[in-house]
């Protein structure tokens, strides 16, 4: 038999009805427990069992939590992004979007609560990390109280108000330091007298073999004469006239009385060649006498909170040449803020000829990792005299971070090299950040 077309047409919309309806009833009854939501927004109309039993807005990273029996009555709330909001002072870096969230309720301020928790998804910052919100009246973006979980990578907090626009940001003013990794591994013990490794960014201490053990440090002098001309404020493309009166033992430039250059080329010689010579040369031309730049040179120690350090010739020949791995690792922080002093110390390879007669002169740096170990090293500088034995210091850098490598009074220049190099691995290998 055939059916007329008007009673399929009326069957189909019972059946579309019906469709809807049980849709409907599923949402009902998975919508306290679950809530999908990659739209720019998501929303919920609260019923008295879901108020009593307490419910989650979820909007991409962001977890907005209303707590059990939070409200006084059953009612609506939603979470949404904001394109357009106040801006963010220079100081604070946002790491999720603005939302902005509302609660309607006849109460003005939550006793129980709401749990705000935005998903880091293993973004790693350099920075420490809290949850913000913008106050209208003051006009200002303020930081709640926040807990950053590394193990769950989530960043928390509670907070009364019902109604608020926030934000995820890092603080760029204030540097988040590695923690250990679950699988953590000691490094044990060095060779060396001393050692140390520090996270730059907050001075974090890692590692450390008798830190506080004050040693002769030899030629790493060279970075605080450097560091001092570069405060006084050196012209690196000033013409400098060698005098056989800056002649050194060690490690030395080969030029001769009246030989003139740069004082851009003394520098490199001194930082990268680790020439004495260049040391002496470098502080005359600048016109001081070695007594007034070496009392200089402790002024600016005792004023980076150095106590435990004391100089006594501009080149590290001298035994009195004292710190600690400690301080020296502070001192290596100070130093390389200076960008044009960093960049030279890790110079691999420097050239140069002489102004007036023309001698070409060129030397390797004394640290063999910068072209060996395949290591991003950032800052550098090598020592030695028999009193102090083997020291180096270096920068390194791996995905946006930096920590400080400082080893003292290694027995070889094999056992300077490979505890440097496996403390930096080590280091690496067990913190995040």
């Amino acid at each position: 038999m055939e059916i007329p077309i008007w009673t399929v047409m009326k069957l189909t919309m019972v059946m579309i009805h019906l469709v809807r309806a049980a849709c409907s009833s599923v949402v009902l009854l998975i919508l306290p427990f679950v809530v999908l939501a990659k739209q720019p927004s998501a929303k919920v109309t609260l019923d008295e069992a879901t108020r009593q039993a307490g419910y989650t807005l979820e909007l991409g990273r962001i977890d907005l939590g209303i707590q059990p029996d939070s409200l006084v009555t059953a009612t609506k709330a939603w979470v949404r992004r904001v394109k357009n909001y106040p801006d963010l002072p220079n100081h604070l870096r946002a790491i999720s979007p603005v939302y902005s969230f509302t609660i309607q309720d006849e109460i003005d301020w939550l006793t129980i609560p709401l749990q705000l928790q935005y998903h880091l998804k293993g973004k790693k910052y350099k920075y420490d990390r809290s949850i913000y919100y913008y106050d209208t009246t003051s006009e200002t973006w303020k930081e709640l109280d926040s807990i950053v979980s590394r193990s769950d990578q989530t960043v928390t907090t509670e907070w009364g108000a019902l109604h608020a626009q926030i934000v995820v940001a890092a603080d760029t003013t204030d540097p988040f330091g590695p923690s250990k990794i679950k699988q953590f591994s000691e490094f044990g013990s060095v060779a060396a007298a001393s050692a140390i490794v520090l996270d730059e960014a907050t001075g974090d201490v890692l590692y450390s073999s008798h830190p506080d053990s004050e040693r002769s440090i030899a030629s790493m002098t060279k970075l605080m004469t450097a560091y001092v001309l570069f405060q006084e404020g050196i012209d690196l493309d000033a013409i400098a006239t060698y005098h056989d009166s800056y002649d050194q033992v060690g490690g030395s430039l080969r030029v001769s009385e009246g030989e003139t250059m740069t004082m851009g080329d003394l520098m490199y010689a001194m930082v990268v060649g680790s020439a004495n010579n260049a040391a002496y040369a470098l502080v005359g031309n600048a016109g001081y006498s070695l007594d007034e730049f070496i009392d200089s040179m402790n002024e600016v120690a005792l004023e980076l909170g150095l106590e435990h350090t004391i100089f006594a010739d501009p080149s590290g020949l001298a035994v009195g040449n004292i710190s600690t791995a400690h301080e020296y690792a502070k001192l290596m922080r100070a130093v390389l803020q200076n960008d044009t002093l960093a960049e030279m110390s890790a110079t691999s390879y420097y050239e140069f000829t002489t102004l007036n007669y023309g001698n070409f002169h060129d030397f390797n740096n004394t640290n063999p990792l910068l072209w060996t170990s395949g290591l991003e090293i950032t800052g550098s500088k090598t020592g030695y005299i028999d009193e102090a034995l083997y020291c180096l210091a270096m920068r390194v850098e791996q995905d946006d971070h930096a920590i400080i490598t400082v080893v003292m009074g290694a027995p070889t220049l094999n056992d300077r090299t490979t505890e440097s190099y496996r403390l930096v691995n080590w280091a690496f290998d067990n913190y995040a950040w």
